[in-house]
């Protein structure tokens, strides 16, 4: 890119006079868009002859774009455009001085542009470990990839001006999709969604994108990836490159659990849900043969699967559970403690904590199978392994010991004291007292904390059973604590 003169014109030192100012390496990065110094954009052309600085003698785009253009060439100085003038007559060097002032007014730099930038400078730091820079670029590498391939999906986050840049980039490559050879690929020619607009303004659009998303919790980044899912190309595309790749085997472990899955194969076709009731799918998965996998132990499975993990398992959009439902997850469980150690459906139950009479295993009434179940119990088993192989990667200083926790806790509730502290600190944000009655918010913020520490069921939290619980007490999604409990967890936070 060329840079805008005052970045070029330097400190005025013998040594940057002779050698054209203060170029810097890394403005010629992909994810270098601005001058923090003078809170300005780069210029990606150059003002006499509006072709990128830096192309060779041949020209062309975009693989001929290189650090110093020309390098042979004598007799220009350092901050001379070096470019070919015309295309077609090779050797008609352009020439003009890129740190001399331009007849365009600058762009501004918006503030939090200028933020993404110094952060993306800081990762090239001295003081960041090289590994973690490394990682963080494959994360943002992927997302920008998403975003691109999924484009106009998510401009409703930038401007006009913002959008109409990514629009020209993605327009240029389109006029270059005819030229493409597929079986080159991964060579860059220059369409692939891995390539970022050349403009500064289109570079920081998509990096600013992607970097919003990746600064949401993983169930909001993986809700928004979701909703980008019916636009992504499918993953046989050549314009993805190499970022499967890149997904596999180098962005951080937390990303690549959310991200793959709408980048995943798409599933092959298959019947309509209603041939494939969720009274077949659970004893279809209790039926599966099992083998053991390595990697992490069955008390590191808590009694409820994450979202993160059960969107790993559970990606069959024609059938679609809810977020929380209690018996799949159960199921799905109960089948990972089995992978982990030799046990039966009843004895991992057990394991986990399910109380007799509510592991809801049974299922009444089972509608025979349809003719396709051979294919869908055999997505099952594909689904439930591909969740496996993601604990299996988890470094085990990451484990969670869910049974050490769970029997640690087994007869904590939440104190009048803390519940009265609680409910201060509410009225305090709020200025109102809760609208629920007090003894059933009590029992509602006891079962959430307590499920949230032990990775359990809130319906089986202790305040619901003796003897905490009064005699008989129900734990069913009708018991109006419970009925709340649930309520509050899907409620954003306040």
């Amino acid at each position: 890119m060329a840079r805008p003169p005052h970045c070029l014109a330097g400190d005025g030192s013998a040594v940057q006079q002779r050698h054209g100012g203060s170029w810097r390496r890394r403005w010629r990065l992909a994810t270098s868009f601005a001058c923090v110094k003078h809170r300005v954009f780069l210029e990606h052309e150059c003002p006499g002859c509006h072709r990128p600085s830096g192309l060779t003698l041949n020209g062309g785009w975009p693989g001929s774009l290189l650090l110093i253009g020309n390098p042979g060439l004598e007799g220009l100085h350092p901050a001379a455009c070096r470019s070919d003038a015309e295309r077609g007559r090779p050797g008609v060097i352009c020439g003009h001085r890129l740190d001399q002032p331009a007849n365009a007014p600058l762009r501004p730099l918006p503030q939090n542009l200028a933020d993404l930038q110094s952060r993306l400078d800081h990762l090239f730091d001295e003081e960041t470990a090289p590994e973690d820079a490394f990682a963080t670029f494959a994360d943002l590498q992927t997302i920008t990839a998403l975003v691109l391939a999924t484009w106009p999906a998510m401009a409703e986050m930038v401007t006009t001006d913002q959008k109409a840049a990514v629009d020209e980039h993605l327009t240029a490559q389109e006029k270059r999709l005819p030229g493409f050879v597929a079986q080159s690929a991964p060579r860059d020619d220059g369409v692939f969604w891995t390539y970022l607009p050349r403009s500064s303004i289109g570079a920081a659009t998509v990096l600013s994108v992607a970097d919003r998303l990746l600064s949401l919790p993983d169930g909001e980044l993986g809700q928004e990836l979701g909703r980008l899912a019916p636009r992504c190309p499918e993953r046989d595309n050549k314009r993805w490159g190499a970022i499967w790749k890149l997904l596999d085997k180098d962005t951080t472990l937390a990303r690549r659990a959310v991200v793959q899955q709408p980048l995943r194969k798409r599933p092959r076709p298959r019947t309509p849900s209603t041939a494939w009731s969720r009274r077949q799918i659970i004893p279809s998965l209790l039926a599966l043969k099992i083998e053991h996998r390595h990697g992490f132990a069955p008390e590191n499975i808590p009694q409820e699967l994450p979202d993160q993990w059960f969107r790993i398992f559970w990606t069959d959009a024609d059938c679609p559970l809810p977020p929380h439902s209690r018996r799949f997850r159960r199921t799905a469980a109960i089948l990972l403690v089995q992978i982990a150690e030799d046990m039966n459906a009843q004895q991992a139950a057990e394991y986990l904590g399910f109380p007799p009479g509510t592991n809801l295993l049974a299922t009444p009434a089972q509608q025979p199978a349809p003719a396709s179940s051979d294919e869908r119990t055999d997505d099952l088993h594909e689904s439930l392994y591909r969740l496996a192989d993601h604990l299996a990667a988890i470094p085990a200083a990451d484990h969670v010991d869910y049974r050490r926790r769970r029997r640690q806790y087994e007869s904590w509730h939440l104190g009048d004291d803390a519940f009265a502290e609680l409910v201060e600190r509410f009225v305090a944000v709020n200025k109102r007292k809760p609208a629920a009655p007090a003894d059933q918010l009590h029992e509602a913020l006891s079962a959430l904390i307590w499920s949230q520490v032990t990775g359990s069921e809130p319906c089986l939290a202790p305040c619901f059973r003796l003897p905490f619980a009064a005699p008989g007490r129900s734990t069913t999604r009708s018991d109006p604590a419970i009925h709340l409990a649930n309520r509050l967890r899907r409620d954003k936070p306040r």
